[in-house]
């Protein structure tokens, strides 16, 4: 009953957001809507552009888009396409200083981002571990978190692009969660440039530069450069962080229609003090739960992670005087890492704090891919009626060499009470090796048929290759080898009217893994398929975009975390695992200067037995955050405000004698305000849980992460 209520609930509130806008819209003035044209440009989102004109217009505030090519490659509204898509664009990420993608992630319809340790995440959605990243539509495997671009800044970036649901067709390999692309900034056309300087909690201290605009005269060359330094401590003990983020671009026309881009995009993360592991102990070894502060971790003074990455990367554009587009993409990624950690396991007395295991950890891992993706779109005649096609082809070979230094001391951990682990020595030399070598590559087709004026059809198919290798100290041990595997994708899409459309979507999944049992076999890949139907809208000249979509993934071997061998988390697969639920959006400026972001998501996920599945992930989320322009007004603010809500989680077996680990619902509130001190200077402040809501963002093997308490920030943008 309660389920029915709020499925009535949510649906009732998609459909009053939709009605209010439907009339907004029909009330509006002539005068009105020319004011809102020139306050807010329709923002055009494609993957495929090779020019920032052609993509998102920067500093419009946008909250929405009019189009993008993430899910199909394809150019096509958000109505148009037959998946569940979102994106948080530059003006999100500046009026709630999303400092990293992880943190735009959190205000993402359907998206929980687990913070399992101080410097690694593990986002889902749908239930699903998120493992399909793109940055500007070239694939980068995230399946090792740490060396994922989950923590990355978010200086360099223009928008963060979201398809829920399988989205194989461009990538391949991928879980049926989400694919997330980062869309990097592009040089203007125009001269523009800005710098600030950021102060907050916990000796939180930021300097960032953005120039952007024409080398020559004739604009023919264009370059743009950013660069940020940051260092900060946090409500976390002996936690202190420092990053450094430099990228550059240039844009050269070659001719009229043909673009050369060259870029460098480099970033570098250190983190002293970083955990490990469980960073929250939830039980004593008497079976009760613990309680300690905020503050307490399992890392300590001498525990490092540092992780530094560089991408080069070109494109070269040539867009034909018939409408087709032809893209050549390459990227080489360069990463070295390093940590030297501990993991605590086991359970402490209640009385003494002592009881604690320990694995010491001292790892380096060097990390190389190439990608290249090659493709031409445009349209194309048939029966008298204009379509659209795609053909394409694209690699990525990925090499992740790691070592391990053995410790030459194991000190007595002692009392978590008085906690303070003494610094032990680790071998100069290696003594273990692993590596991987994973190579992907394929071929897609996607073409949108015009059948009539209302109704369109999408079809799609990839054939993949995938293939991966590895050696266990520098003995070669696995191979795994997939070949012309097969994944269809189609869609309709029903214009009811100029406003609204139904669509129905479907995409089968093939995601090969690397997870292991506790047998140290490799788990087989994960097959299922994936269904969406829904309803979309689109408001004020594509301003205001809403949907309501319903969703079904059945998939295969889905692995659930199973125990930790050896220092390494292992997995077990789950058979006959069925994802379900409904996701409720609105994006877009409902009323002049006013702009919001708003999603609800239910999903509930079983297996063959009946059984619970994925119980450690919310099964209802909410986000919500706007903001209102009062810069008309005489004190040129503007004001906002967000709410993150989800669901109860829990983890069964985290205890002693088999005791389950809980959070329950919560809700985190944060306000931000933004004035414009002179022509060219604003100030900002952003607080964050502004309740001071304490609760646990995740439950990772027998612990737990807590959120961050109550924190501000106050920044300083002068733009030149």
């Amino acid at each position: 009953m309660w389920q029915r209520k709020k499925l009535a609930l949510t649906v009732s509130l998609a459909i009053v957001s939709m009605t209010a806008a439907a009339v907004q819209a029909d009330e509006a003035t002539e005068e009105q809507r020319q004011h809102d044209v020139k306050a807010l440009a329709p923002m055009t989102i494609t993957g495929a552009s090779h020019r920032a004109d052609d993509g998102v217009t920067e500093g419009t505030g946008a909250y929405t888009s009019s189009s993008m090519s993430s899910a199909t490659g394809l150019r096509l509204a958000p109505k148009e396409t037959p998946q569940s898509v979102a994106v948080i664009t530059r003006q999100q990420m500046d009026d709630f200083a999303l400092g990293d993608v992880s943190a735009a992630l959190s205000h993402t319809t359907g998206i929980s981002v687990n913070k399992a340790e101080t410097d690694r995440v593990f986002p889902t959605a749908r239930g699903f571990d998120i493992t399909h990243v793109q940055i500007d539509g070239t694939p980068i495997e995230a399946q090792f978190s740490v060396e994922g671009d989950f923590l990355a800044d978010t200086a360099i970036y223009d928008r963060v692009e979201i398809v829920r649901g399988a989205a194989g067709l461009l990538s391949g390999a991928g879980n049926p969660s989400a694919a997330i692309n980062l869309v990097r900034k592009r040089p203007t056309r125009a001269f523009q440039g800005t710098t600030a300087l950021s102060t907050g909690s916990w000796d939180k201290y930021r300097a960032e530069t953005d120039v952007s605009g024409p080398l020559t005269e004739n604009g023919r060359l264009r370059g743009r450069l950013v660069a940020a330094y940051q260092d900060n401590k946090s409500y976390i003990d002996f936690l202190d962080q420092q990053r450094k983020v430099l990228y550059g671009v240039g844009e050269l026309d070659l001719t009229d229609n043909t673009t050369l881009s060259v870029g460098l995009d480099y970033q570098h993360q250190i983190s002293d003090g970083s955990t490990y592991g469980e960073p929250v102990p939830l039980f004593f070894s008497n079976g009760q739960r613990t309680d300690f502060s905020r503050s307490t971790t399992t890392g300590t003074d001498w525990t490092v992670w540092d992780k530094e990455r560089s991408i080069y990367f070109a494109d070269l554009v040539h867009q034909f005087d018939n409408g087709w587009t032809a893209k050549l993409s390459a990227s080489h990624l360069e990463g070295d890492y390093f940590g030297r950690m501990q993991y605590l396991s086991g359970y402490m007395d209640e009385d003494t704090g002592t009881g604690f295991n320990t694995f010491l950890n001292s790892f380096s891992i060097d990390r190389s891919q190439t990608g290249v993706n090659l493709f031409a779109s445009g349209p194309f005649e048939m029966l008298g009626r204009e379509h659209e096609l795609i053909v394409g082809w694209n690699r990525a070979r990925e090499t992740n060499d790691r070592k391990w230094y053995d410790p030459l001391t194991n000190p007595d951990p002692g009392s978590f009470y008085d906690w303070n682990y003494p610094r032990p020595v680790f071998n100069e030399q290696a003594s273990r090796f692993r590596k991987a070598v994973t190579d992907q590559s394929g071929y897609y087709s996607a073409t949108r048929l015009s059948i009539t004026d209302a109704l369109s059809v999408i079809a799609g198919v990839r054939v993949s290759n995938w293939e991966r290798e590895e050696w266990v100290n520098k003995q070669k041990t696995d191979e795994y080898r997939h070949t012309d595997e097969i994944t269809p994708y189609g869609g309709l899409i029903l214009d009811i009217n100029e406003t609204y459309s139904l669509y129905a979507g479907y995409s089968q999944i093939f995601n090969p893994q690397s997870n292991r049992d506790v047998s140290n076999q490799v788990l087989a890949p994960v097959e299922g398929t994936s269904y969406d139907v829904g309803i979309k809208a689109s408001f004020l000249d594509d301003r205001l975009n809403a949907s309501l979509s319903v969703f079904r993934i059945e998939q295969d071997n889905v692995a659930e975390p199973d125990r930790v061998v050896d220092g390494e988390q292992r997995y077990r697969a789950r058979e006959g695992v069925v994802s379900e639920g409904f996701e409720a959006e609105v994006s877009g400026e409902v009323a002049p200067g006013a702009r919001l972001y708003a999603g609800y998501t239910h999903r509930k996920a079983e297996d063959t037995q009946g059984q619970a599945a994925m119980t450690y992930e919310p099964e209802d989320m909410f986000r919500l955050s706007g903001t209102y322009d009062l810069t008309g007004g005489p004190h040129n603010i503007v004001v906002g405000g967000a709410a993150r809500w989800q669901g109860d989680i829990y983890k069964e077996n985290s205890g002693p004698n088999g005791e389950t680990a809980r959070q329950g619902s919560y809700v985190v509130l944060d306000l931000m305000a933004r004035q414009q001190l002179m022509p060219a200077l604003t100030a900002s402040v952003n607080i964050n849980n502004l309740l001071d809501r304490t609760y646990y963002t995740t439950f990772i093997y027998n612990g737990g992460f807590y959120g961050a308490p109550r924190n501000a920030e106050l920044k300083l943008q002068y733009a030149f």
